[in-house]
């Protein structure tokens, strides 16, 4: 057995940052709560900190996190690509503007995605793209997250659909950054080809306490599958990965 397989499974909560509903957000806080009660390792676009008001995704997820549980944030920020740890978990600065979020779907095992719009959309896609394992939850979905819904309801779609999904993706990992550190791995894994249901990949069109529960039996499910979540192999980046396959080997 390898050591990386050995780590804490990596589970990422995605989601929006703008107008959450109260129950997302809720939903979300669950999520987070059932991933570290599990000691897996959560991973969020934000970090750690006292919120008594959480109005995003990424910080209701991170508010139910255990005392000494771990977690990844992923800043799209930063002046300098760098790795840096912070008590119980660690903050990568990407400096890659939105193609960060492709660096979330690297770096996580498994993704659970919940109501938010195009940034959402690429988090999700990009991370079904590698072949992880994605729970779909909530049941109320933006006009942005519909193609979304539809794939996991169906477990299809049209060449057309996916396409227009893939593009969606696309223009959200380009914007403002059309010649960033990961744009060729980028071309090369988000395809309409890739754009499938694993085996463990799951919809769950629930909310609250049913909602909740299902996440915590899907978490069960993923505790003996292979940890696929690693930093990709990027030139500027060789230190900042280094440091944080250090601090992973530690947890």
């Amino acid at each position: 057995m390898t050591k990386a397989s050995r780590r804490p499974m990596i589970v990422a909560v995605f989601g929006g940052s703008k107008d959450v509903p109260r129950d997302v957000l809720d939903l979300a806080q669950c999520a987070g709560k059932r991933i570290s009660a599990r000691g897996f390792v959560i991973l969020t676009g934000g970090m750690k900190e006292t919120q008594l008001c959480p109005k995003t995704v990424k910080d209701a997820a991170l508010t139910g996190v255990a005392i000494d549980g771990h977690w990844i944030g992923v800043l799209k920020d930063g002046n300098d690509p760098d790795f840096k740890r912070h008590d119980e978990g660690g903050v990568v600065y990407s400096h890659m503007n939105h193609q960060r979020n492709f660096l979330e779907a690297s770096l996580c095992d498994a993704a659970i995605v919940l109501k938010g719009a195009k940034g959402t959309i690429s988090e999700g896609v990009s991370t079904l793209c590698l072949g992880k394992p994605v729970l779909l939850a909530g049941t109320n979905w933006t006009k942005e997250c519909f193609p979304l819904y539809q794939l996991f309801k169906a477990h299809v779609l049209t060449e057309n659909r996916k396409s227009d999904l893939v593009k969606t993706v696309l223009d959200r990992l380009g914007t403002g950054n059309e010649s960033g550190p990961m744009r060729h791995l980028i071309a090369a894994t988000v395809r309409p080809d890739n754009v499938l249901l694993s085996e463990h990949s799951r919809l769950v069109p629930a909310a609250g306490l049913e909602a909740c529960e299902a996440i915590a039996r899907w978490l069960v499910e993923l505790e003996t599958l292979p940890r696929t979540g690693e930093f990709p192999e990027l030139k500027g980046y060789e230190q900042v990965k280094e440091k944080y396959d250090e601090w992973l080997k530690r947890l």
